[in-house]
């Protein structure tokens, strides 16, 4: 999500990066009456024996050499991207204001023109 911009239709006075809006929903925003609609914390955790099963099975081909690691963190950074977008559009989250309902033409919350959940991405670090 990083420093691309959000292209907000409306909401704010001014333009925040995806990095901004992700935090904003992460942690809610009492002081606009913003509840928090956290996706990050429940897809990790409804999904940590999906990501330590494949872990497990990677172990023999990593011994024999062939999978390196990097290659099994790209692939689980790759599930956690999915599931978390899955999660923006099936979860049940704290409902929006009538007042957005209105401005974005619905009542789907993390959902407006898709790029905050296109924008969801991971890092590999070699650090």
């Amino acid at each position: 999500m990083g420093s691309q911009s959000h292209l907000g239709h409306g909401g704010g006075k001014r333009s925040i990066t995806m990095a901004d809006l992700a935090a904003i929903h992460y942690h809610g925003a009492p002081s606009r009456n913003i509840p928090k609609r956290d996706v990050i914390t429940p897809t990790l955790e409804q999904n940590q024996e999906k990501y330590l099963g494949f872990i497990e099975r990677s172990i023999p081909a990593l011994i024999e050499g062939s999978m390196n690691l990097r290659t099994m963190w790209e692939y689980l950074g790759m599930e956690g991207r999915a599931d978390i977008q899955k999660q923006m559009v099936t979860a049940r989250l704290a409902p929006l204001h009538p007042r957005t309902i209105k401005r974005k033409g619905s009542s789907r919350p993390l959902i407006d023109s898709g790029q905050l959940r296109q924008g969801v991405t991971y890092i590999v670090s070699e650090d």
